[in-house]
């Protein structure tokens, strides 16, 4: 329910957005799919501020999941983040680097132990199949997130973003790429 009154915030407040000059104040929404290093994938929605094409703020959730082949067994993480950034502007003005990093909060549902048992079943036929008992375990954490972006504002409204993203925490780090779709006053 959270997320959902989340998303239509950061939607209505992008819909409500008037152009403005160059070299003033942006404030755009990004959604972003992470294809993670490894097996995972993931989707990342933010609401970015960016003061004078200079500094640049960014609070959002996130979620991705993946499939741990030890166990069989798939591990899912949420979260919220808020990110500080430095804005580089380029010759072009439809190139610029947003290097960000700031603070999270996480919660993992991953497995740790996972039995094979074989059951039996009868339908028209006996049969017998394999099943995959997991257990798993909630962590709850404080994550440290550094995320570059490449943002290319093709127009005054819209624009793309790839960017490199790496989370970490007392136990798991997390590395991924992304490629984003930016929608607001990018300009």
């Amino acid at each position: 329910m959270k997320a959902r009154w989340i998303t239509y915030m950061l939607l209505l407040g992008c819909l409500s957005l008037h152009a403005q000059t160059p070299k003033s104040d942006a404030l755009f929404v990004s959604l972003e799919a992470m294809p993670l290093i490894g097996n995972a994938i993931g989707a990342d929605l933010s609401l970015n501020y960016q003061l004078k094409q200079s500094f640049s703020f960014n609070l959002g959730m996130y979620t991705c999941s993946g499939l741990m082949k030890e166990f069989d067994a798939r591990q899912e993480v949420k979260g919220y983040h808020f990110k500080l950034g430095k804005v580089f502007t380029t010759k072009s003005e439809y190139v610029r680097w947003n290097l960000s990093a700031g603070i999270g909060y996480s919660h993992s549902t991953y497995p740790i132990r996972s039995v094979k048992t074989q059951r039996t079943g009868w339908l028209f036929i006996p049969f017998t199949y394999t099943h995959n008992e997991v257990t798993y375990e909630d962590s709850k954490k404080i994550i440290f997130i550094f995320n570059p972006k490449l943002e290319l504002p093709i127009s005054k409204v819209i624009g793309f973003h790839f960017s490199a993203i790496y989370m970490t925490n007392k136990t798991r780090p997390v590395l991924g790429l992304g490629f984003g779709l930016i929608v607001g006053n990018l300009r």
